[in-house]
């Protein structure tokens, strides 16, 4: 409008026309100063949509971080691998800091859409991460000791494994994985356990990158074992004349947790003990056996038991 309109006469009748035309240039300025934040007219925005965890995860709801928001929108919408706004299922309310997904493992992105009453945001597009919400499995593990042994070295035999893993975690006579340390890389051929005699059940879990845990598989127990037997003669101690091809009780007292069927063996030496021959064994622990004294030139004999348990 021309320019001398803004000038006001004086005439009381007429104050109001002018306090109207200048009302008028006052909103104007005001509707610019909100371009900056949005215009009216303009539909809506964000900056961003950032998916926070990854880049490999299994974390249920998913974390989202926002860009700064262009305008105020009504209604928003988030599409699982797809930017077709045909598909969206509008939401009010403050845009979402999570998000429960429905997707299957793989790589995942979320568009987003926001909208008022002036019209559709363009697609805002988030990072790609995978999902991952498989743990691995472990179809057994074995340990290739027999049982009892006497070794605090266990070897490890593994069936097969489903999916892949990072890291693995053996415990001994325990099933609680909070106390797991774990160790990267492929299961291991074998693991030392602690001193201690008794039955040892051996677990082993499995964990990817994404944080999923097999569930725990134990190896059938093995029974360690590093006490020695204990084994004493009560006859033939000393002293006793014997005659070639005469017929003497050989007896001791042994014992042990695990003896096995034949543990006892016999021995003799006619020469102080440099050398030593067989009277018998592997013997069951009966306490006594009957020897037939061989025919030697020796005026000294000596006679000498051993008792091997199973652990050996």
């Amino acid at each position: 409008r021309p320019l001398r309109r803004l000038f006001c006469p004086v005439f009381p009748t007429i104050v109001s026309l002018c306090l109207l035309g200048c009302g008028t240039r006052i909103n104007t300025l005001a509707d610019l100063s909100r371009a900056t934040s949005g215009a009216e007219s303009v539909p809506p925005d964000v900056t961003s949509l950032a998916l926070l965890d990854g880049p490999v995860t299994n974390a249920t709801p998913l974390q989202l971080d926002w860009g700064i928001e262009v305008g105020a929108h009504d209604q928003y919408c988030l599409l699982e691998n797809s930017t077709d706004r045909n598909l969206c299922i509008w939401k009010s309310g403050a845009l979402p800091t999570d998000y429960s997904d429905s997707a299957s493992d793989g790589p995942f992105a979320l568009t987003a859409f926001v909208r008022n009453s002036f019209g559709i945001s363009p697609p805002i597009v988030s990072n790609s991460i995978t999902i991952d919400r498989t743990p691995p499995d472990l179809a057994s593990v074995s340990v290739t000791n027999s049982s009892p042994t006497n070794s605090t070295a266990f070897g490890l035999s593994y069936g097969a494994v489903t999916g892949t893993y990072s890291g693995y975690c053996v415990l001994v006579n325990s099933t609680d994985r909070s106390t797991c340390s774990w160790v990267s890389g492929p299961v291991p051929a074998s693991t030392t356990i602690s001193a201690g005699d008794g039955p040892k059940t051996v677990r082993v879990w499995l964990k990817d990158d994404a944080g999923n845990f097999s569930a725990p598989v134990a190896a059938s127990g093995v029974v360690l074992d590093q006490t020695l037997p204990t084994l004493a003669l009560t006859s033939l101690t000393g002293g006793q004349s014997l005659g070639g091809g005469s017929i003497v009780n050989v007896t001791w007292t042994g014992s042990d947790l695990y003896p096995g069927s034949s543990p006892i063996g016999l021995e003799y030496s006619d020469d102080s003990g440099s050398s030593w021959s067989p009277i018998a064994g592997p013997l069951p622990n009966s306490g006594s056996y009957s020897w037939t004294v061989p025919s030697v030139t020796s005026t000294t004999h000596r006679v000498r038991g051993s008792f091997t348990d199973e652990a050996g």
